[in-house]
């Protein structure tokens, strides 16, 4: 996570982790071995996690003085900011300080960065990666027209065998012409179109 959120999480201590491992590893031993007695399948069970959780968060997450040692270490409390000394925070100070470095050197020569309308992108590798990018997004244009003309029309056909479908479906009921219901009907059809 960004800006070293999981470094703040109490849950990730390694300790609390560590030892809801271990106490999972033995609850599944002995859930076995009692399973193994009774001559039941030699199989944890997915009804079984619930109960193997429960009693390994009993002796690990749950543990008053664990979880008081896991947040004086991230400096919740007694709030003491030990975490912004954490090496992964300062790599980000440190990543930041060169972005702002660059930008003083720049000042201090005078170099400003480059104006687009200055480059060349007529002639060499600008000119020809210049070319394959222009192309590459006039053929995505035309894909796209293509794809949209190809949707119209299917939909044209759509509507057009819809109405021949209503006036077949008139026809083999006995109606051999158009009532008003029938005719609203079909102008409502129309419309939708």
């Amino acid at each position: 996570m960004p800006y070293g959120m999981n470094l703040w999480q109490v849950g990730d201590s390694a300790k609390q982790n560590g030892s809801f491992k271990m106490l999972m590893v033995q609850a599944k031993t002995k859930l076995l071995q009692m399973k193994a007695d009774s001559w039941l399948d030699f199989a944890v069970e997915k009804m079984d996690a619930a109960l193997l959780v429960c009693q390994a968060w009993k002796e690990s997450f749950a543990k008053k003085e664990m979880n008081k040692n896991a947040i004086a270490e991230r400096g919740w409390g007694p709030l003491n900011y030990v975490l912004l000394d954490h090496p992964e925070l300062k790599m980000v100070q440190q990543q930041t300080s060169r972005i702002e470095a660059a930008y003083q050197h720049l000042e201090i020569t005078r170099i400003l960065p480059a104006n687009p309308s200055d480059l060349n992108t007529d002639q060499g590798m600008a000119g020809t990666l210049m070319e394959k990018l222009v192309d590459c997004k006039s053929q995505d244009r035309a894909a796209n027209h293509t794809f949209l003309n190809n949707a119209t029309a299917c939909a044209d056909h759509a509507h057009q065998k819809m109405l021949r479908l209503m006036a077949g479906v008139f026809i083999a009921a006995g109606h051999h012409e158009l009532g008003s219901a029938a005719l609203e009907k079909m102008r409502a059809c129309t419309e939708l179109k």
